[in-house]
């Protein structure tokens, strides 16, 4: 059995959400808490409130072992990290956690501390064994599925002796959390919950046994979840039955993964390598008693909190945190059930659609991008050849500080690397630019930046990245692009080769859009203050004529078209950045586009509304900066949204949402409905366009709100992207 696909068959779930709604008493409302994260996710993810009837209430508990994690534990992270001159190896999740002062581990890093987001415990091990002189800390988290990899990693140091290793162990217990939230509520009071949907992972680890005690105390049924949408209706079903039965039993939904003794082998490793503490910090929550884990005395030498004598300070929340009223159940986040984001009422969508303000930053960030990117520098004479000494070792040579003097140097390199790939009319006039004719239309202008780590990905680099960039941004506009300018700021030490490399990149990237790069700048750094190579560009072209695009041009009855699958370039990066290896080749989909956007122009006209590449924030954000900007709502279909299953299998690694990777080589084409499927033909007929579908509609109601029906036929919001995606561990 594959254990997903058949737990997301939608005629399936919808059976479900029936059965649900006949066995439910109409005269009775049911509250259940999912503790698990995991569980949140799925009931968002999957728009499963949609399908439940009202008078069933999804309680959110605290099942992320990230954010119950206390001010006090995160500032002895930082700490570490800032002050004691060690390598601090964490999970991607505890990155952005904030201290005292707001300061995160992500803050840290861009003062200078060596952070390190790892995948494992084992990869801070290989990184102490591969650097014996360097301290490396692991800041282990999370509940009871985390904690066996790191008693593995204990247990392996201990064994090869590897003595610059050690652990700041902040593993907490999932059953005494439960109790608390309920005597939170007052123990001789009705529970205020009539059920609790049990974590998944945590029970792989402990099995059923350690939720028997709780449900003897409490007398409300809990019933073990797995992460799927079937899951959890399933779930629900069970919890809905034993509710109209008046029963309180611990049962089993997970048992494809969760046997009745848990996993003997982690929890003989558990009781090992770690010991009960007498209390622990949970923010929002307080000290709760035998509620986490420390290391035992036979690891008491592993131990970071000894080792650099670390001292955990009780910070008080901040006042205006409702975060431990939310974890208890007493309180719902203001971004609340989907139910009520989706049917709210106009005077309160404030709370979940964009605040002005917020929309005002987003221009301010975008106007100080572009002044930026004008301003990196000025453009230097290309001279004309000189007879130099010797020409440019392509093969062995480096950059050095002499080739962004102004001197010989440069004009060497500038002749040798970049006229001799760029070579065009306008960059022979050898001026500090370049003097073009009079455009046949309006002129349109566009300008970018580009840092990408590594340089060269799995279908492309740095410099395909910026010339696709820069033309696709003056294509969606309406234009023809005709010109690029190319700055680059290179660091010290980069390998001349790899320079040429990017700059034929360049070339036949230019070449395959029909632009001409006419000018640029060169600037060289000193080690240590770049990331290789940074390119800069600005685009010209001309308006073509009887067209109209704009993001304020949708209306509702348009139909939204994607021109092929997405997250391609986000994943590829991601992977090879990370190195990762997964299994399926994922490649990179930068491209020109404006073949695309020209056909489309021409034969349609005033009937293309909307053309975007949904670059970073993917094409979530994009849709929503579009939703804001025309006013109207936007409607997609999740089983038409087209996305190479390498690139979902990632995502589903690495608990990401495709809607929200990096695009570099596609479109969201908005256009009229009469002319949705000429459309789609004319996308599909170009290069870059073989994997174009339509993917949802416009519509008026909830103006600046984007949804998605999802594969089992909920309904979900599609938020704007909050922050920089990052892996999960829950």
């Amino acid at each position: 059995m594959q254990y997903t696909a058949e737990f997301r068959n939608k005629d399936e779930a919808l059976a479900l959400a029936d059965r649900i709604r006949a066995e439910v008493n109409s005269a009775r409302q049911y509250r259940y808490m999912e503790f698990c994260g995991g569980h949140t996710h799925v009931l968002a993810r999957w728009g499963l409130t949609d399908l439940l009837p009202a008078n069933i209430r999804m309680i959110h508990g605290p099942g992320c072992p990230v954010c119950v994690l206390p001010i006090g534990r995160v500032d002895m992270a930082l700490d570490l990290a800032l002050n004691k001159g060690v390598t601090l190896c964490t999970y991607a999740d505890m990155m952005r956690v904030p201290g005292s002062g707001g300061k995160t581990l992500f803050k840290a890093k861009a003062q200078g501390a060596d952070v390190r987001m790892v995948y494992s415990p084992s990869d801070a091990l290989k990184l102490a064994q591969e650097n014996p002189d360097r301290q490396v800390v692991f800041f282990a988290i999370g509940f009871e599925t985390t904690t066996p990899p790191t008693a593995l990693v204990l247990k392996a140091a201990r064994a090869q002796n590897v003595g610059n290793f050690s652990v700041v162990c902040s593993h907490v217990i999932t059953p005494a959390a439960m109790r608390h939230i309920m005597l939170s509520h007052g123990k001789d009071t009705k529970p205020f919950i009539d059920g609790i949907v049990g974590p998944a992972h945590v029970s792989a680890v402990i099995g059923e046994e350690p939720y028997r005690k709780f449900v003897d105390e409490w007398k409300i049924p809990v019933v073990i979840c797995g992460f799927e949408p079937l899951d959890m209706l399933l779930s629900i079903l069970m919890l809905v039955r034993q509710t109209n039965a008046g029963k309180s039993q611990v049962e089993n939904e997970f048992s494809r993964a969760v046997p009745t003794e848990g996993n003997r082998i982690a929890l003989s490793l558990i009781s090992e390598t770690f010991v009960l503490r007498d209390s622990f910090a949970w923010r929002g929550l307080g000290r709760l008693p035998a509620s986490a884990l420390a290391l035992s005395p036979a690891y008491a030498a592993f131990d970071a909190e000894k080792r650099f004598g670390l001292i955990e300070h009780d910070v008080p929340d901040n006042k205006a945190c409702e975060c431990g009223a939310i974890l208890r159940g007493e309180k719902e986040p203001r971004l609340q059930g989907l139910r009520h984001r989706l049917h709210a009422h106009s005077s309160d969508r404030r709370l979940y659609g964009l605040k002005r303000g917020r929309l005002r930053r987003l221009l301010l960030l975008r106007i100080s991008a572009h002044f930026i990117t004008e301003q990196i520098s000025r453009n230097t004479k290309v001279m004309a050849k000189e007879n130099y000494i010797r020409p440019i070792d392509i093969k062995h040579g480096i950059i050095d500080m002499t080739h962004g003097a102004g001197g010989r140097a440069t004009a060497q390199l500038i002749d040798e690397v970049f006229a001799k790939a760029f070579r065009n009319t306008y960059l022979a006039q050898a001026h500090d630019g370049a003097v073009m004719p009079a455009l046949k239309g309006e002129p349109v202008m566009s300008c970018d930046a580009h840092v990408v780590h590594p340089l060269f990905f799995a279908g492309g680099d740095i410099g395909r990245l910026a010339v696709c960039g820069t033309v696709n941004d003056v294509a969606v506009c309406g234009a023809k692009p005709l010109y690029l300018s190319a700055s680059f700021i290179i660091e010290e030490g980069l390998a001349v080769k790899t320079l040429v490399d990017v700059v034929n990149s360049m070339a036949q990237a230019a070449l395959e859009a029909g632009v001409s790069i006419v000018t640029g700048d060169t600037k060289v750094v000193e080690k240590g203050h770049g990331d290789g190579l940074f390119i800069s560009t600005s685009g010209l072209g001309e308006k073509i004529p009887g067209t109209c695009v704009s993001g304020r041009a949708a209306k509702p009855g348009d139909i939204v078209l994607v021109t092929g699958t997405m997250g391609d370039h986000g994943i590829t990066i991601l992977s090879q950045r990370e190195g990762l290896g997964f299994e399926a080749q994922v490649q990179s989909d930068t491209a020109p586009l404006n073949g695309i956007t020209e056909a489309l122009l021409s034969a349609l006209g005033e009937r293309v509304h909307v053309l975007r590449d949904p670059t970073r924030g993917g094409l979530a954000t994009t849709l929503n900066e579009i939703a804001a900007q025309s006013q109207v709502s936007i409607e997609i279909d999740e089983e038409a949204v087209p996305i190479h299953p390498a690139v979902a299998s990632a995502c589903e690694f690495l608990g990401l949402d495709p809607l929200y990777i990096a695009n570099e080589g596609k479109l969201i084409v908005i256009v009229e409905e009469n002319a949705s499927q000429e459309a789609l033909s004319i996308i599909r007929a170009c290069k870059y366009g073989e994997n174009a579908a339509v993917i949802g509609h416009v519509t008026a109601e909830q103006p600046g709100l984007v949804s998605m029906r999802t594969a089992i036929g909920g309904k979900r919001l599609v938020d704007w992207l909050n922050s920089d995606p990052l892996p999960r561990i829950c």
